[in-house]
């Protein structure tokens, strides 16, 4: 599982899964509500706790700075790997 979320992709993800979680205490909404409201706001803070959206894969999106999507890899200042160029 390579990382695909970027840092501001991370904030954004973990605001919304906490904003989320709010709305099920701020809301009061049923029994069904409040159970995809969870599952939403789990789902959010999941991926931005691993940093690894599966949605992302087969759209070839990845949100690092210097990410390759095809390979997986990153081409920046800390990695070896030679670039194209």
């Amino acid at each position: 599982m390579k990382k695909n979320v970027g840092t501001t992709d991370r904030y954004i993800r973990f605001l919304v899964g906490v904003a989320l979680f709010i709305n099920i205490i701020v809301l009061k909404p049923g029994l069904a509500g409040t159970i995809l409201l969870a599952i939403g706001g789990i789902a959010f803070l999941l991926t931005a706790y691993f940093s690894f959206c599966s949605l992302y894969l087969p759209l070839k999106i990845c949100t690092i700075t210097g990410c390759r999507c095809d390979t997986g890899e990153t081409s920046g200042p800390g990695n070896n790997t030679p670039q194209a160029g």
